[in-house]
C-alpha cells in the first residue's frame, strides 16, 4: 500500500511539473493584447500618413498638418468680432464656410458647431483623408 501511494504521489507531481512548465513557455512567446493593440494602432496611423504623401508627391497639395483645439478658439473668437461678419450675423444674412484642404474635417465640423455659419462644406483631394474625416 505503501508503494501504491507513493506512486501515485509521484504521478501527480510529475504531471504539476509538466502543466505548470508548459504555460510558462506558452506565455513567453505570446505578446500582452494591450501591446499588440497599441502596435497596431501605431502600424494604421503610419499607414495613414505615407498614404496621404502621393498627392503632395504629386504636387497637388499640401501635407496634413492638423489645426489645434486652442487655434480653433481664437479664429472662431476674431470671427465673432469681425466687423463684416458681425453686421451680416445682425442682418441675419446666411453666411457658408468654406474650407479647401480640409484634413480630417475638424474645421468644418467645429465651424458647423459654433452657429455663426448655415453651411459648412470641406473640400479634401487626398482620398485617405476624407475617409478619415467620414470615420471621425
Amino acid at each position: 500500500m505503501k508503494d501504491d501511494t507513493q506512486e501515485i504521489w509521484e504521478k501527480v507531481q510529475s504531471e504539476i511539473q509538466d502543466s505548470s512548465e508548459a504555460p510558462a513557455s506558452a506565455k513567453s512567446d505570446s505578446l500582452h493584447p494591450a501591446f499588440v493593440v497599441g502596435l497596431g494602432g501605431f502600424f494604421l496611423l503610419n499607414v495613414g500618413a505615407l498614404m496621404s504623401l502621393p498627392p503632395v508627391l504629386r504636387g497637388r497639395g499640401a501635407p496634413y498638418l492638423p489645426t489645434f483645439s486652442g487655434k480653433l478658439n481664437v479664429m472662431f473668437t476674431q470671427l465673432r468680432q469681425d466687423a463684416h461678419i458681425a453686421k451680416k450675423l445682425a442682418d441675419q444674412k446666411p453666411l457658408l464656410f468654406v474650407d479647401l484642404g480640409s484634413g480630417d474635417g475638424r474645421v468644418v465640423f467645429r465651424a458647423a458647431r459654433e452657429g455663426i455659419f448655415d453651411k459648412s462644406i470641406g473640400y479634401e483631394i487626398n482620398p485617405c483623408m476624407f475617409m478619415l474625416s467620414l470615420v471621425c
